[in-house]
């Protein structure tokens, strides 16, 4: 498949959007600035600065949570991990984003009996091959304790990473 655009799309409508409705809440911000032409100097003092304008900005924040997969970081290019995930390993990745994951957490439970029901798998031996496959990735690392694993936050992370108060020492200010 080449990477040209059909001018057919370019023009053409996403059917998804039709019906999307993104639930945002409004926060504003007020900030008080003042006119240059109001402002009285005397013997080089300001002396009076005249009226204040408020002004009125409004930001929209999305209300709904998200999971965010990166497949670059600093600069590497992540894609080759998730290619080497075996089918079960991505069963279970699918498992962790959309069960397991709690907001600005660097942890997880992974509850084995829900997983084989909700993926209507048989075999613990499935479950062990999902988890070895997320282990050998470093996508997951076992903790001390049984059934929880610590997210590697370069792969994947419910929230921002940039909340997260056991994170703030990784964070890197681009100039």
């Amino acid at each position: 498949m080449g990477k040209h655009t059909p001018d057919g799309l370019k023009t053409a409508v996403n059917p998804f959007i039709e019906t999307l409705e993104i639930p945002v809440v409004i926060l504003n911000k007020y900030e008080s600035r003042v006119d240059p032409k109001n402002i009285k100097v005397q013997d080089g003092i300001v002396t009076t600065l005249g009226g204040l304008d408020q002004i009125k900005k409004s930001y929209f924040l999305e209300k709904d949570r998200s999971i965010n997969v990166y497949y670059e970081n600093n600069g590497i290019d992540l894609r080759p991990y998730f290619l080497k995930l075996s089918k079960e390993g991505r069963i279970l990745l699918e498992y962790v984003l959309l069960y397991c994951l709690r907001q600005n957490a660097l942890y997880c439970n992974i509850d084995t009996a829900d997983f084989m029901k909700v993926y209507e798998i048989s075999s613990r031996t499935t479950v062990w091959n999902a988890k070895k496959s997320l282990l050998d990735a470093g996508f997951i690392s076992a903790t001390a304790y049984k059934g929880w694993f610590w997210i590697n936050p370069k792969f994947f992370f419910k929230g921002e990473r940039s909340k997260c108060m056991e994170l703030k020492d990784n964070l890197m200010f681009k100039k």
